[in-house]
């Protein structure tokens, strides 16, 4: 009976050393963790501020490209506005000068037919 009672002393003082251990390891897991942590932290935080840096950076290109190819647009649209405004003016001519010449031909053809008639 004795043998068992020490025994069992000797175990749960093993158990115990066990739990202990596991305890230190654990808390040592945790400490490292959290160093993990807080390094990716603030790798994410310098992240952070370089998506920010660059976001700027191309916000200030676009307004650089959008200043340089804007004047170019804006004379290639004043030109094509030039151009269409020049078609529209021929277009109108040429028009009114189809009309003319299907006025011309229809008189032509009465006066055709006029001469005929008077010829006999």
């Amino acid at each position: 009976m004795r043998e068992i009672e020490h025994l069992s002393r000797l175990y749960i003082a093993y158990q115990f050393l066990l739990a202990e251990d596991t305890k230190e390891r654990s808390a040592e897991e945790l400490k490292e963790m959290q160093n993990k942590i807080l390094k990716l932290q603030e790798v994410l935080s310098e992240n952070e501020k370089k998506i920010k840096a660059l976001n700027c950076e191309i916000e200030e290109l676009e307004k650089r490209k959008d200043k340089e190819t804007g004047g170019i647009l804006r004379s290639l649209e004043d030109a094509f506005a030039e151009a269409q405004r020049v078609n529209t003016k021929s277009q109108s001519a040429f028009d009114l000068k189809k009309k003319n010449l299907a006025s011309e031909e229809t008189k032509r053809k009465e006066l055709e037919k006029n001469m005929v008639e008077v010829s006999k």
